[in-house]
């Protein structure tokens, strides 16, 4: 009897497709993707090339699947508790779903394991925010990745052990940061940059610069968020052919410390420079262990540098952009966070009424979407509208958010590692 394919099946869920949609993004009949799935059939030589592309993974992983033992494509969450478990926000309908643990893990299905583990929480984070899954992502991280750098499965290199570690602990990061915990964010992306580093990954540990940035320019450190996007594009010189996605990515990061620093002239050189780099970004083209950045995030940063910078029409056109590509996709925040830049935007050209019916909206989506950046932002729109109080849209407004509190969260420190 034909064994279930199920790592091929969780690597399928978590790159976004359904069956039907990965059926026809490779021109076959649903009962064909069926068939591979349950074991009855492989995909022809001709066809693996574009499915692995599809699934985010090498020829050498998409062969470990097609040839998996049933449910050998997964790690455990933590002892005693499998990530076979649902990781379930209980006020949302997002699950993620993962498989048991083989008795004795392969070393390359162990790296399969954690890209799947790693895609699965990423697509979750992404439509309820990080506040419902951060501690998951930190046991997973004590408990399972942890020890493989003590103890590195056999036949395993340096290279990918260290590399899995650094991106769990940048998306650990960006969960804290997403959670409202920026000390302890910045514990996690400074400890992934060394992971990174001890890997020579260095488009990794560029990747993580951009996080860091980001971070730092959150909590207003502007000199550190230049100092780190300047290091990681200093990182990537030369290499813009192989990830300009990433290069990209930190011009934007720089653009948005200049913009802190009121410089426009440089703000504008470097997202000209970041806008170029795009450019050259193909589909699909990206490593499965980088920070995906599109024309909407880059659309998303050239309007908060706007606001930054006082052009208050550019960051509301610039945050419409991104509402709209990000429109029916599965970017929750995204959206989100956009719409907060341009509510904002809004109210700096007296704009209320505009303002507080993007705040409706965004009320709306937030009950569902645990970020305790949205609910920040949220709380500092009202505040820059309270002197229009007596409006009856900002009275409901106010009535709307007047049940929310932020608790206070424990704090750890770190220095910048550049």
């Amino acid at each position: 009897m034909a064994a279930r394919r199920t790592g091929l099946i969780r690597v399928r869920k978590a790159a976004g497709f359904t069956q039907e949609s990965f059926a026809e993004a490779m021109h076959v009949d649903r009962s064909t993707v069926a068939r591979w799935e349950q074991g009855a059939r492989e995909p022809l030589p001709y066809q693996r090339p574009k499915l692995a592309r599809l699934l985010k993974i090498t020829m050498n992983e998409l062969d470990e699947l097609l040839h998996e033992e049933a449910g050998s494509v997964a790690v455990r969450q933590h002892a005693g508790s499998s990530l076979g478990d649902r990781l379930v926000d209980h006020n949302s309908s997002v699950a993620v779903e993962t498989l048991p643990t083989p008795a004795q893990p392969v070393a390359m299905r162990e790296v399969i394991g954690f890209r799947t583990v790693s895609e699965a929480f990423q697509a979750a984070d992404r439509k309820i925010g990080g506040g419902v899954l951060y501690g998951q992502v930190v046991r997973f991280l004590q408990d399972e990745v942890a020890p493989r750098l003590l103890a590195p499965p056999s036949g395993a290199t340096h290279y990918e052990v260290f590399s899995a570690a650094a991106s769990f602990s940048e998306f650990a990061g960006w969960m804290a940061h997403d959670s409202g915990r920026d000390p302890q964010a910045k514990v996690h992306l400074t400890q992934a940059y060394h992971l990174a580093a001890t890997a020579q990954n260095f488009q990794l540990g560029s990747n993580i610069l951009a996080s860091l940035a980001h971070l730092a320019v959150q909590m207003n450190d502007a000199q550190a968020a230049e100092r780190l996007a300047r290091k990681g594009i200093s990182q990537m010189s030369g290499s813009q052919a192989h990830a300009p996605h990433l290069v990209a990515r930190l011009h934007a990061m720089q653009a948005r410390a200049l913009a802190l620093q009121g410089k426009e002239l440089e703000t504008r050189l470097a997202l000209d420079a970041g806008e170029s780099a795009l450019d050259f970004v193909e589909r699909d083209a990206q490593d499965s262990w980088l920070s995906g950045f599109d024309r909407a995030s880059f659309a998303a940063e050239v309007a908060l540098c706007m606001y930054d910078l006082r052009r208050y029409e550019d960051a509301a056109r610039g945050a419409a952009q991104v509402i709209a590509l990000r429109s029916g996709s599965d970017r929750v925040r995204s959206r989100t966070l956009a719409g907060l830049t341009l509510a904002n935007a809004l109210v700096a050209l007296e704009d209320h009424a505009g303002a507080v019916r993007v705040g409706m909206e965004i009320i709306a989506a937030a009950p569902g979407l645990k970020s305790a950046r949205v609910h920040s932002g949220l709380a500092q729109l009202q505040q820059r509208i309270s002197e229009q109080a007596d409006l009856p849209e900002v009275r409901e407004m106010n009535d709307r958010l007047a049940a929310s509190a932020s608790a206070q969260i424990p704090t750890a420190q770190a220095e910048w590692p550049v």
